[in-house]
């Protein structure tokens, strides 16, 4: 084995819904079978220099997020954030994030 991640997550299914309604198409997350309103950000580097930033800051960070009612975090994509982001603390503050790709193939459609 080169590599494993033990993660502990509170959902079971997690479905993007896109239906047609009166502005165009829906994008509405259902997370257990109950829609959610997503609110959050983006998360981007700490630092310009990842080595220098502590689990301290992140949870700083991520406690800021939770602080301001945001219950979704966006990792971009091309953030090449070591350590990423707490996903305990990401769990702990009742938040969920999500990666961007770049690549065409990852597309929602």
């Amino acid at each position: 084995m080169l590599d494993a991640r033990s993660y502990q997550i509170g959902f079971r299914t997690l479905e993007l819904r896109r239906e047609p309604d009166q502005w165009g198409e829906s994008f509405t997350f259902v997370v257990n079978g109950v829609p959610i309103f997503a609110k959050g950000s983006n998360w981007i580097p700490a630092d310009s220099f990842p080595a220098r930033v502590t689990p301290a800051q992140l949870d700083a960070l991520l406690g800021a997020a939770a602080a301001t009612n945001h219950n979704m975090i966006r990792v971009w994509a091309a953030a090449t954030t070591k350590p990423r982001p707490s996903t305990t603390c990401a769990t702990d503050t009742g938040s969920w994030s999500g990666r961007t790709s770049c690549s065409p193939a990852a597309s929602t459609r």
